[in-house]
């Protein structure tokens, strides 16, 4: 029943992150204006990995969860657009006290997917993000 409430409880912040930020866009300076990133986006991806991430599975993260990792990426073909989105999953981590570092840092890598940056809320430098990621590993 522990188990239960505390995926709720978690699912509930992100659900209210998201609602928050449905209009909000993460403004990035670059010289167009068009490299905006939407923060909502990454929210709603990641919401069907929140059970992974807080240790509500112990097995491997769910095929839905992989997919979303993946449109995470398939979102953000840019270095610019990759540090948006590490910021917005910085973010994101840091509101979910319960986030297992292992599991979320582990994540990208059971997926398949290299998103160019630590998934953290303890070790993410987001001005650190490479200017290409990997591109043979999805």
């Amino acid at each position: 029943m522990k188990k239960v409430f505390v995926t709720f409880l978690a699912v509930l912040v992100v659900f209210v992150l998201t609602a928050k930020a449905s209009e909000a866009r993460l403004p990035v300076k670059t010289n167009s204006a068009s490299n905006d990133y939407n923060c909502s986006q990454v929210y709603n991806l990641l919401v069907s990995c929140v059970d992974y991430m807080i240790g509500g599975d112990d097995g491997a993260p769910s095929g839905v969860c992989c997919q979303s990792v993946n449109a995470v990426k398939a979102s953000a073909p840019t270095q610019i657009q990759r540090m948006a989105a590490c910021k917005c999953f910085f973010d994101v981590a840091t509101r979910l006290p319960s986030l297992l570092e292992n599991k979320a840092n582990s994540l990208p890598k059971l997926c398949g997917v290299d998103l160019g940056f630590i998934m953290s809320k303890q070790n993410t430098n987001c001005n650190n993000v490479p200017v290409s990621s990997r591109q043979g590993r999805d």
